[in-house]
């Protein structure tokens, strides 16, 4: 019986017989092995057994020691390339023999800092190419770049209040920083809608996609009110992640402070740490979530955790603007870990492809799940 990929890698490693950036690869895979708790971190000492007991094992019947069952008594750790790792449960068994299919493979880069402002329906301007500490006047409105991935809105000159547009397009991100001060960083392919000015007693914005909201608490108190379709959330100072895709889903994730999430079937206070998530015909849910997950694409990874092809793929597509297809494809995998959202396209598809269940092939810019 051949030996899976894995135990081909840790053997080749132990006999100092992998190439040296997979070696590099490898030993910066090691160092980051996380503990199953957040909260908890294993010391140096702990890597270090963690490293020796992985690298003795040879197969899946040989028992581990209790430290190393404490991290994978229930998943297996695939090393694959460039800073991304996946694990998943052992009830999928690792078919290392599945091959992703390059079939006139164009260069596919991660996503970058990217801001489109429209206005009247047209575009304006590319934010990230506006130079840094100049302000810049755009119809009733002032714009800085105050960072690579930042601007800031100003209220312009004009005493008429015109509706204001910025984009992220697939293949990009960006944070707008509005005239309150309230950031909002703004997911790949996601848009805010907003006055050039607020209201005396209200700020009202609109948004679709997924934005990750650090509301600044206003001096004259006038709520902080965000539309999504039928959908509000009404705030006064706190930071959530909105995550709405019209017709389909809204997910609301409170991280501080509080939040009143309604529409014309339910009205619901969140309190920290509580996520609700409601389908298109109103039916909602609210649970604990962790906060690394949802928080994982505003850091630069790919979050896995129990999502399933389609979902992964999804945002897959809209950070590296390519286009999905399916034929066929297992959609009751479920994935644990995360990838990093800077690896190459290739590295994050074989990644995917060693949980048995879906192999991938890409033509051009576009991937088939199959």
């Amino acid at each position: 019986m051949e030996k899976d990929y894995f135990d081909q890698l840790i053997e080749q490693y132990s006999n100092n017989e992998l190439p040296k950036e997979k070696q590099q690869l490898l030993d910066e895979w090691f160092d980051s092995i996380q503990h199953p708790s957040e909260k908890i971190e294993w010391t140096a000492q702990e890597k270090e057994n963690i490293k020796e007991i992985i690298l003795t094992r040879r197969g899946p019947d040989r028992k581990l020691v209790p430290l190393w069952k404490k991290l994978a008594a229930a998943v297996a750790v695939l090393l694959v390339g460039a800073t991304g790792f996946l694990w998943y449960g052992t009830k999928e068994d690792i078919d290392a023999t599945q091959e992703l299919k390059l079939v006139e493979m164009d260069t596919v880069k991660p996503g970058e800092d990217k801001g489109i402002l429209y206005q009247n329906e047209q575009e304006q301007v590319q934010l990230n190419a506006l130079k840094k500490d100049t302000v810049y006047l755009f119809g009733g409105i002032a714009i800085e770049r105050i960072a690579d991935n930042e601007v800031k809105v100003m209220a312009g000159s004009s005493e008429k209040t015109e509706m204001q547009h910025i984009h992220a397009p697939k293949g990009g991100n960006f944070i707008v920083q509005l005239e309150d001060g309230s950031r909002l960083t703004l997911n790949a392919n996601s848009s805010i809608s907003f006055p050039s000015s607020f209201d005396a007693d209200l700020r009202q914005i609109q948004a679709d996609g997924e934005v990750f909201f650090e509301v600044e608490k206003d001096k004259q108190k006038r709520p902080f009110v965000v539309r999504l379709g039928a959908n509000t959330i009404r705030v006064l100072g706190t930071k959530f992640n909105v995550n709405f895709k019209a017709g389909e889903f809204l997910k609301t994730a409170l991280f501080e402070g509080s939040v009143v999430v309604s529409n014309r079937d339910f009205e619901v206070r969140l309190i920290p740490g509580q996520e609700l998530q409601a389908d298109a015909k109103g039916k909602y849910t609210v649970h604990q979530f962790e906060g690394t997950r949802v928080g994982a694409w505003k850091e630069g990874y790919f979050s896995l955790d129990d999502k399933n092809i389609e979902q992964i793929m999804r945002e897959v597509a809209d950070w590296y603007d390519v286009e999905v297809t399916y034929a066929d494809a297992n959609l009751d995998v479920r994935y644990q870990g995360s990838i990093s959202k800077f690896s190459d396209i290739h590295t994050v598809l074989e990644i995917l492809t060693l949980a048995k269940g879906n192999t991938f092939e890409i033509k051009g810019r576009r991937i088939m799940v199959k």
